[in-house]
């Protein structure tokens, strides 16, 4: 289920774009990393739907055999391979973590 603002909302805004710490990771089986995130939103000044609303971010592992993905983003290498986390925001802007576990 998506959530947006409208367009003429001046209270409200949604999310434009996220901007990733890392864009990908190499971790060993067994340790764990968390994936920094920020959410860049349409209209400065105002406040974003998610904020009030909604969960901020979600995140979403392409492969759970090789690395799974917390609810808050620490993603945990499980088995040798490469896999992607994708990290979405309510209105459907997403952005791809490659991971590559040794």
């Amino acid at each position: 289920m998506q959530h947006i603002a409208g367009y003429s909302s001046t209270k409200r805004t949604n999310p434009k774009k996220i901007v990733l710490s890392e864009n990908s990771f190499t971790l060993s089986a067994g340790k764990t990393q968390t994936i920094s995130a920020k959410v860049v939103l349409k209209k400065s000044g105002a406040k974003s739907l998610i904020q009030t609303h909604a969960i901020k971010l979600r995140y979403m592992s392409s492969n759970t055999d090789v690395a799974t993905v917390s609810s808050t983003g620490e993603i945990t290498a499980v088995s040798a391979g490469t896999c992607s986390i994708r990290v979405f925001t309510i209105d459907g802007v997403s952005k791809r973590v490659k991971v590559k576990v040794k």
